[in-house]
């Protein structure tokens, strides 16, 4: 694991030393405590390890904590350590609507259901190796969990989402360097994946406070990456001068105190590139977690330049240099995003960066199988991600027909329109092949949304 390289304890600033006690498990130890590495995930965290909710960081269920699985460890019970990290006791949606969010995730509602959900948990991990990363995103974004299913459908189809875009075109500027880059927040690591994987490829070590998360992102999305589950209120559990640039997408305005998280990435990252997109603006609605305005994000980064989503959108489709907005027409904006430090400018690559990876028909299409051809129908799939992610349509098709030798072989136009993404191996099912497949069988064949191999063959993954 490069990530051992560069830890540090946030207490007591000492370095850390790692002692395996299994191919992925071990403990690391500084002057002040003992922190567990689970399946290739370092834990330096003191708060609860659990789920937690991204906009406010408020704790939704309580697994265990990393003194528990330092015992765990230390007992050999490297599995239970796993279970442990990922438990996700659920609820039932009628229940919830009855007597409320609150009184339905309590421990003892949750308990009740506990014995069966440690059956489909081990179950997951038992087949992991089988399953792909839109699988393992279903079972934890399920209706039941704690989470809900509202993040189901940001992480599916995250790959080909605007504000997606709009960050590879500004992360597409930060240079290969010897030392590693700082994903902070990284959820998954959808942009993790550009970076490793790009003509250029960088290193990367991403953090976040909710461990699934990170494991989703080591073992589906990633791999070549290192993550670390942390909580970032703690400070980053990194050495002075570890990296050659920092970005955060999604979830700066999610961060409570920022100042803080700016010095500590000073301190790691002194004079190099910092690349924020996608903070929520407070002056349009609607707001999440800690938003402020365009002038209160420029307080707390002084000199940084500024840009919208609109703007950043339209030089992305258009292969061009992001260019930067005035602070005022960036406050009309509900998305700004932020760079601080920029690298020298360089040319673009010619592969479309939102390309990079396995090629699979965009999953946000429902499709159709009839006469030799293949019929694609936009659709969103919910109400709410069409609010969100409205800006889709300045590039999706809303509908297209594909012949067999358009869909072995897609067009530079299906490309730079996202009718094709590029994504991780163990992404999804392999859409091309099964759209191949559903144009030769008898006409009128409903295909439906190639969204993961789960929703084709529900019975090879029975999860929950």
């Amino acid at each position: 694991m490069r990530a051992l390289t560069y830890l540090r304890c946030p207490w007591c600033h000492d370095g850390v030393r790692y002692t395996e006690a299994h191919a992925g498990y071990g403990i690391l130890e500084c002057r002040c405590d003992r922190w567990p590495v689970v399946d290739d995930i370092p834990i330096i965290q003191r708060s609860p390890i659990g789920h937690i909710e991204h906009t406010k960081g408020w704790t939704r269920y309580h697994s265990t904590n990393h003194r528990e699985l330092v015992e765990l460890i230390d007992a050999g019970q490297f599995e239970e350590a796993l279970l442990r990290c990922l438990n996700t006791p659920r609820t039932l949606p009628g229940l919830t609507r009855l007597i409320g969010w609150y009184f339905s995730h309590n421990k003892l509602i949750v308990g009740l259901w506990n014995r069966r959900d440690q059956a489909a948990l081990k179950s997951l991990v038992a087949r992991r190796d089988a399953l792909t990363a839109t699988d393992v995103f279903e079972f934890f974004c399920s209706p039941t969990s704690p989470l809900g299913d509202g993040l189901r459908e940001y992480f599916i189809y995250r790959f080909s989402q605007p504000r997606h875009l709009v960050a590879l075109g500004l992360i597409e500027s930060i240079p290969s360097a010897t030392q590693p880059v700082l994903d902070v927040a990284c959820g998954a690591g959808h942009l993790a994946h550009y970076l490793e994987h790009r003509s250029d490829p960088s290193a990367v070590i991403g953090c976040d406070f909710n461990f699934f998360h990170v494991w989703i992102a080591k073992h589906w999305i990633a791999p070549r990456a290192d993550f670390v589950c942390t909580d970032l209120r703690d400070g980053l559990p990194f050495a002075d001068g570890a990296f050659s640039a920092t970005f955060c997408s999604d979830a700066y305005h999610c961060i409570k105190d920022r100042r803080t998280l700016l010095s500590e990435i000073e301190r790691c990252a002194p004079g190099k590139p910092l690349v924020v997109t996608c903070a929520g603006n407070r002056s349009v609605k609607p707001n999440e977690g800690y938003e402020t305005d365009v002038s209160g994000y420029l307080d707390e980064a002084p000199g940084a330049q500024v840009f919208h989503e609109s703007g950043l959108l339209n030089d992305y489709l258009a292969r061009r240099t992001p260019q930067p907005a005035s602070p005022e027409e960036a406050s009309r904006h509900k998305w700004v995003s932020f760079v601080r430090n920029p690298a020298p400018p360089r040319a673009l690559s010619a592969q479309w960066p939102h390309a990079v990876g396995k090629l699979v028909l965009n999953p946000i299409y429902r499709v159709r199988a009839e006469g030799g051809a293949l019929h694609l129908q936009h659709e969103f799939p919910s109400e709410w991600y069409e609010f969100e992610n409205s800006g889709m349509l300045k590039y999706l098709p809303r509908e297209l027909t594909l012949t067999q030798d358009e869909l072995q072989r897609p067009a530079e136009e299906l490309i730079r329109k996202a009718v094709f993404i590029g994504v991780p191996d163990r992404y999804s099912a392999d859409s091309v092949r099964e759209a191949a497949v559903a144009t030769q069988m008898r006409p009128s064949v409903t295909a439906g949304r190639f969204r993961t191999s789960a929703s084709v063959d529900r019975a090879r993954t029975p999860l929950s």
